[in-house]
């Protein structure tokens, strides 16, 4: 069908979608669900040997990646990083929570974006509380705060 202009087609096209939504996510799913290994092989460009291998790599090598980022980020070897962990007695140098050196709620390595500069180590939480009291919204989070305790006041 030819259309007059931009707009009629855009409207037209937006009309279609919006009568044939469910049909479409319904075929998506269908094929998700029955091509699943290949797209998944596919977007990583891997072979299922490839794949494979790199799974039991990472099984014997536990902390490897991570190991080598931090090298590269802060410049930090994995010894340095122990050396922190066990200076602060195996806490978070804020909150004092008991925090594992590599795993599952691993420490973070806390350090400054404008300087490069490692601290400390640090929980997940207390981590995620210095990212946004770095940021530039903090200013504004408060004023909200301020604003909402001085209401509950009235």
């Amino acid at each position: 069908m030819a259309y007059k202009n931009r707009e009629q087609k855009k409207l037209a096209d937006k009309l279609y979608q919006q009568a044939h939504s469910e049909q479409h996510r319904e075929a998506d799913r269908r094929y998700s669900a029955t091509h699943r290994e290949q797209r998944r092989l596919h977007d990583k460009g891997r072979s299922a040997e490839r794949v494979e291998y790199v799974r039991q790599w990472r099984i014997v090598h536990p902390g490897a990646r991570r190991k080598e980022y931090e090298k590269r980020r802060y410049g930090m070897t994995p010894g340095k990083r122990e050396e922190m962990w066990i200076a602060q007695d195996k806490k978070c140098a804020i909150c004092g929570k008991e925090i594992a050196l590599y795993g599952r709620g691993a420490a973070f390595i806390d350090h400054n974006h404008e300087t490069g500069q490692v601290r400390a180590l640090l929980c997940p939480g207390c981590n995620t509380l210095v990212g946004y009291l770095e940021s530039s919204r903090f200013p504004l989070a408060l004023n909200y705060i301020e604003k909402w305790r001085e209401a509950d006041y009235e």
